[in-house]
């Protein structure tokens, strides 16, 4: 086994006096307050001072700064440093990625940091907390201020649903992806509840404006933090209202509710859409594996996870004549549904749209929901009629075995996970450079920077590019094809041709590595490869042609250059 650094073993030490903390603090409060409310806070703060321990010496995104991370810290850098409305790449255009999320941290964590890492973090630990807390209090003004008197209610009497809800969805997915993508993690949950909630609503004979307000603005604020779930949800709205009583009332509903996260979305879609007028290319629709063909069945995951998917399931079938629980049946069904859509686009030539995508966190939500049902019913049933003792007996068994699920014990406790801390301790060679950067670049953010290639810089820097390194994290309107044909035609072209192209281009400042060939400097990129994801591409600009700009040198050490447009 790999040695541990003192530093990874005071957070692993932390870690297990954290969780028990909150197995004796869960104990009490079961036993003398078992209020659902207290339960909610309880959790929300042991696992959010768990995460902070867990993650906040680390000078890297958690799995490194590569991947998925490296657009969540130049989206971070960017509304640190600059305009958020603006994207994390290219200047001129608006933000395309779902921002809210992006937004929120960002601004938030410009009290604190101008570290796009250390913003993950604080987004991560706020994203915990209201997870539990946040989501029940979220449910809550539901219950209490909107849907009250409503006959056909899922929580008369039973408010610990608020709680198991967010705690088993907890569970079922691996905290890794939690950490890593909590701007989908979240919104899959509470979408898969707010369907429900609408779902119970349509029911009632009359809304008021408050039902409107809180659908609407709790719409809008999911598809503003991610819009792709949308897709699965407008296809069970719409299975909803056809399969209610009263369709036409309930088609015109959905119709207003649809309206209201339109109008309050426009700060985003607006400038959004106004880009796209001059041509667009998603690269990211486009990302394929052939993993997303698989088939999601639940049960097929041999395993605690997949046994609980499989009871969520039965929980969805057996209570889907409740409304709530109908809403999140047809919503599995619509991310099954979205899947073989993408198949036939496919087969007949087109483009299959992240087909799998659903099934992580969307349609495990909606499972998760089925669970808590079932375990509940089955409590009403066996276990409630029993003495206060018998009952408390079952608790603590339920307590004890819940125990290696918390990411304070099975997380923790992988040697993976417990190498990676380690790892984590040490900044990366880009941190060194971006402070090169700094000291040696006057307004580096408002340059047009060709780079050899190391996009994790933006953690530390909100550059901005002439083409980003990857094209599935590139604006659709910057029309990516163009750009790299450009780089492509620039690497061919000689002498004068090649001082030209680069002069008349919006190109001011260049970061080259010197060290991969002798006589090329080698521009790298993380190309599309359809449909085997991607792969890395390598596009040389002899050294001889670089010398022959008149520009002005900014820095140069052993492993990179920059020189700048004068």
């Amino acid at each position: 086994m790999p040695e541990l650094s003192f530093q990874a073993l005071d957070v692993i030490a932390i870690s297990k006096i954290i969780l028990f903390f909150t197995f004796v603090v869960f104990l009490l409060a079961i036993r003398y307050k078992n209020k659902t409310w207290l339960l909610s806070l309880l959790a929300s703060i042991s696992l959010t001072v768990f995460y902070i321990d867990f993650s906040w010496s680390f000078k890297k995104m958690w799995w490194g700064n590569n991947g998925d991370e490296i657009f969540i810290i130049s989206f971070l850098s960017q509304v640190l440093h600059d305009n958020p409305l603006k994207d994390f790449y290219y200047h001129g255009l608006p933000a395309f990625y779902p921002p809210l999320y992006f937004w929120i941290t960002g601004l938030f964590s410009r009290l604190f940091t101008a570290n796009a890492i250390t913003a993950a973090k604080i987004g991560v630990s706020l994203t915990i907390f209201f997870w539990f807390f946040g989501t029940f209090i979220w449910q809550k003004i539901y219950y209490v201020f909107i849907n009250k008197g409503n006959k056909n209610s899922l929580i008369k009497g039973k408010s610990i649903l608020l709680f198991l809800f967010p705690l088993i969805y907890f569970f079922l997915i691996d905290f890794n992806d939690l950490i890593l993508k909590p701007y989908e993690t979240l919104p899959a949950m509470l979408l898969a509840i707010l369907l429900g909630f609408i779902a119970e609503s349509f029911s009632s004979d009359k809304w008021k404006l408050k039902e409107y307000l809180f659908f609407g603005i709790s719409g809008a604020l999911l598809f503003l933090s991610y819009y792709f779930w949308w897709f699965m949800a407008i296809p069970t709205l719409l299975m909803l209202v056809i399969f209610s009583k009263n369709k036409f009332k309930n088609l015109l509903r959905t119709t207003i509710i649809g309206g209201i996260i339109l109008l309050l979305s426009l700060v985003y879609i607006g400038p959004l859409f106004l880009s796209y007028l001059g041509g667009i290319e998603n690269w990211q629709a486009l990302y394929f594996v052939p993993k997303d063909f698989s088939t999601f069945v639940s049960f097929s995951l041999f395993s605690w996870r997949g046994l609980l998917l499989l009871i969520g399931l039965i929980g969805l079938i057996v209570y889907r004549k409740q409304q709530f629980f109908k809403a999140n049946l047809i919503l599995v069904i619509s991310c099954y549904l979205y899947q073989f859509i993408s198949i036939i686009l496919y087969v007949f030539g087109a483009n299959a749209l992240q087909a799998a995508k659903p099934f992580l966190f969307l349609t495990t939500a909606s499972l998760a929901l089925g669970a808590a049902k079932l375990f509940f019913e089955l409590w009403q049933r066996y276990v409630k009629p029993l003495s206060n003792s018998y009952k408390f007996n079952i608790s603590l068994i339920i307590l004890i075995f819940s125990v290696y699920f918390w990411p304070m014990t099975s997380f923790v406790d992988d040697p993976v996970v417990r190498r990676q801390i380690d790892i984590n301790q040490s900044f990366p060679s880009a941190f060194y450079l971006s402070e090169s950067i700094k000291e040696n670049v006057d307004n580096y953010s408002k340059k047009t920077w060709l780079s050899s290639g190391v996009p994790e810089i933006n953690a530390y820097l909100n550059l901005h590019y002439f083409i980003a390194h990857n094209p599935h994290f590139s604006h659709p309107a910057s029309l990516y094809s163009e750009r790299m044909s450009f780089i492509k035609e620039l690497s061919k072209a000689r002498e004068e041709d090649f001082k030209n192209l680069l002069n008349n281009s919006p190109i001011d400042a260049l970061l080259l590595y010197k060290q991969s060939d002798s006589q090329n400097y080698s521009l790298f990129f993380w190309a599309d490869n359809y449909p085997n994801g991607g792969k890395e591409l390598v596009i040389k600009i002899p050294k001889s042609q670089i010398s022959l700009l008149q520009w002005e040198k900014a820095y140069e050490d052993k492993e990179w250059l920059i020189l700048l447009k004068r």
